[in-house]
């Protein structure tokens, strides 16, 4: 499942960033870099005084708060097992993407991937009759 609560039983918690904020401020490549965190191979920065990781350490789809209205959750992997919950629909990739998570020196699998993406987002919409 894309949701995990693991994080929480170590004493985490999720809060959500404003990047248009944190851009205004001229702190957008700050929270980038902040986001990019993965412990332990990195040591975790802080933000506005409390040490943050990548939020993908605590949830793969985090949800807004609050949580209202229908929501489409573009996935960036497969997954076993997806939550039925209502107004959510979760969408997956049709394979797994040929750019990995953390390397993206390679143009070509970031072009194949893009292309991958396209041709799921396609058929995704003939599927829902939106095309």
């Amino acid at each position: 499942s894309p949701h995990f609560n693991w994080a929480e039983k170590f004493g985490l918690s999720a809060r959500l960033i404003d990047a248009n904020a944190a851009a205004r401020d001229g702190k957008l490549a700050e929270l980038v870099c902040g986001a990019a965190v993965i412990p332990p191979v990195f040591e975790p920065a802080e933000w506005d005084g409390r040490s943050v990781i990548d939020a993908g350490m605590a949830d793969q789809a985090p949800m807004p708060d609050p949580d209202d209205g229908d929501t489409l959750v573009l996935l960036t992997r497969r997954y076993k097992s997806l939550p039925d919950v209502d107004g959510r629909r979760y969408v997956m990739p049709s394979d797994e993407t040929p750019a990995d998570k953390i390397d993206f020196t390679d143009g070509q699998k970031l072009r194949d991937t893009w292309a991958q993406g396209e041709s799921d987002a396609r058929r995704f919409l003939d599927h829902e009759g939106h095309a």
